[in-house]
């Protein structure tokens, strides 16, 4: 029996402990309760924060999505667009070669250079040349109606003497 009773003696303790402790417990409950809910609202919040970033995330996504295929659009008709100036450009090379060799034979033909372009100061050479022989084609043509008009002269004299020999040796062969 004594052991019973020691044992209900311990009951008791613990129970005389349990009681004291509950106070202190239900702190303890309370802080725990307290300390839950704080987490529990901090994680609600940074669930939330990450929500919105992801919605915006996405929407960013969404937008340089659209920017990308209007600048491949974009890009597309540049792309179309240098190929129809780079045929219009072969066009104009294969023109430029052409009067080249029909009308410039030899050194002295207008020429690009490796990049495309003339050399410095071999346009403003080739518009004097041509200036130079425009006026020089203007005086040959002159001179050649001031010859054509002076042969004319001469013809009629010409014809006008034949005429006056006609007539002289008509008048002659009537006497």
């Amino acid at each position: 029996m004594l052991e019973l009773q020691r044992v209900a003696q311990r009951v008791a303790v613990s129970r005389k402990k349990n009681k004291d402790l509950e106070p202190e417990r239900e702190y303890i409950g309370y802080l725990l309760k307290e300390y839950i809910g704080q987490e529990l609202q901090k994680t609600r919040e940074r669930f939330q924060q990450e929500e919105s970033d992801k919605k915006a995330c996405l929407d960013l996504q969404k937008q340089a999505k659209q920017e990308l295929s209007e600048l491949i659009g974009r890009l597309n008709e540049l792309h179309t667009t240098q190929g129809r100036l780079q045929g219009l450009v072969q066009a104009y090379d294969n023109v430029e070669e052409s009067y080249n060799k029909k009308w410039q034979p030899g050194a002295s033909a207008l020429q690009r250079n490796m990049l495309g372009e003339y050399e410095a100061g071999a346009l403003k050479v080739m518009a004097e040349k041509l200036v130079a022989d425009e006026q020089e084609a203007s005086d040959r043509q002159k001179q050649q109606q001031q010859n054509l008009s002076s042969l004319k002269t001469a013809f009629s004299d010409l014809e006008r003497s034949l005429q006056d020999c006609s007539k002289e040796r008509g008048s002659k062969e009537q006497l």
